[in-house]
């Protein structure tokens, strides 16, 4: 009976000697394994993302980023930069999988995938790789597409839309530092930090109002392009800005809402929020209301 239990207890000490072995070898191989999505070396001037049915295409332009397949109109710089910065933080470790027969389902092969990611420098791509199904909370499957290992990182397929106007600087019709305003039925200056309307007379104006409808202009964004419909604007808005003038042309085309700036040949929609401040203001709408004074009095 001790002669068993001292085998069993040297059959034991190997077991684990065998185990502690195995562990360390394959923390030793996760370490060398791991390696980062995107070199710190690597500077893209394009990416184009796909998703089976769409296709975005977003460039450098003169050192600009750019929609080569919108007119060439402004990309959304600080969310390309930040995707960009996220895949050189991205490292990918030990493969869940490297078999060939498990592209189909994690969604990472050529014919059935969720995201077709490429990375293009100096013309050439730089880095090509899969995005699939979600293995978990904020993880994804990814695959290089010259390689079969599947790894889980920490990206989303959300990170990476598919349709150009996802990625439209939505600011582009946008003016800072405003100086004048031409309405309907008013002209508004601007002298030193006060707004004053040309020929007043005894009217005074309401400059909450005037505020709500300058900051409507600075922070101007637009959903997505539209067509220009046919006919002429509802409303016509010159504005000044620093050393540019600007025209914006107001149409209600059925359901959307849309603006054009004259420095643009393209058309946008704008929220109906933005669209009825700007379209409504008039005179009257600007000026400080008796009745609200002795209210407040």
């Amino acid at each position: 009976m001790k002669k068993a239990l001292f085998w069993l207890g040297i059959l034991l000490g190997l077991q684990i000697v065998i185990a502690l072995t195995l562990y360390a070898s394959n923390q030793s191989q996760d370490q060398t394994e791991s390696r980062p999505l995107l070199s710190a070396g690597t500077l893209p001037e394009r990416l184009v993302i796909d998703d089976g049915k769409h296709r975005a295409d977003v460039a450098k332009v003169n050192g600009e980023w750019r929609l080569p397949d919108l007119d060439n109109l402004p990309a959304n710089t600080s969310k390309i930069e930040g995707l960009l910065s996220k895949l050189k933080q991205t490292q990918t470790r030990w493969p869940q999988t490297t078999t060939a027969s498990s592209h189909k389902r994690f969604e990472v092969a050529p014919e059935q995938f969720q995201r077709h990611v490429s990375l293009w420098q100096d013309g050439n791509k730089s880095i090509e790789f899969y995005l699939g199904t979600s293995p978990g909370y904020r993880q994804t499957h990814l695959r290089r597409a010259d390689e079969t290992a599947v790894y889980s990182v920490p990206l989303q397929n959300y990170d990476f839309p598919s349709q150009n106007e996802d990625w439209l600087d939505k600011r582009l019709i946008a003016v800072s530092a405003i100086t004048e305003l031409n309405g309907p039925d008013y002209h508004l200056r601007k002298t030193d930090s006060d707004w004053h309307l040309a020929d007043a007379g005894e009217d005074e104006l309401d400059p909450d109002r005037v505020q709500a409808l300058i900051r409507s202009l600075e922070n101007l964004r637009v959903q997505g392009i539209a067509d220009k419909p046919e006919g002429d604007a509802e409303l016509v808005l010159s504005v000044r800005a620093g050393n540019s003038d600007y025209e914006f042309r107001f149409w209600k085309n059925g359901d959307d809402h849309v603006i054009q700036r004259s420095d643009r040949a393209q058309t946008f929609t704008v929220s109906k929020y933005d669209y009825e401040l700007l379209i409504e203001a008039t005179r009257e709408s600007l000026l400080r209301k008796p009745e609200a004074e002795n209210g407040a009095g």
